[in-house]
């Protein structure tokens, strides 16, 4: 029996291309991540847990604040859903940001432009990935944010 595999490809086979050829810093810093949808989370969660940045996943914005209120360490970055049932994005950072003005913002969206959903949305006020998104992409947003 013999099997035949390809001997490169851009794409993976099977499972996601978490770490990349590239090189990743180590970080230390807390992300709080949000959003429902389970392959979407747990792609962000191993992308960021490998660069060496604390996740805190939640399944939506009131998930999300309810864990914020419940731990004492702080929370370096945010990175949201903007659309997700129950509290949405925008929602949910507003009133993080009445908790911890000084807080930074990512925001991932499925929606050409941001968020038909809420018309308090202008795309200029946080920085945005759209889905779906490559973990180089991912990295490279999270690490340009942060160290702003």
């Amino acid at each position: 029996m013999r099997f035949y595999l390809p001997t490169t490809s851009d794409k993976a086979y099977g499972r996601d291309r978490v770490l990349e050829s590239s090189p990743v810093p180590n970080r230390s810093e807390t992300i709080l991540l949000v959003e429902d949808e389970s392959e979407v989370r747990r792609l962000a969660r191993l992308t960021l847990e490998a660069s060496g940045y604390q996740v805190i996943p939640a399944e939506n914005g009131e998930d999300a604040f309810q864990k914020v209120r419940d731990i004492i360490q702080s929370i370096d970055l945010v990175l949201t859903d903007i659309v997700m049932p129950t509290m949405g994005g925008i929602e949910l950072v507003e009133l993080l940001k009445e908790l911890h003005p000084e807080i930074k913002v990512a925001m991932m969206t499925g929606y050409p432009g941001g968020s038909p959903a809420d018309g308090r949305f202008v795309e200029g006020d946080y920085q945005i990935i759209p889905k779906p998104f490559k973990p180089s992409e991912l990295r490279s947003l999270i690490e340009h944010i942060i160290d702003t």
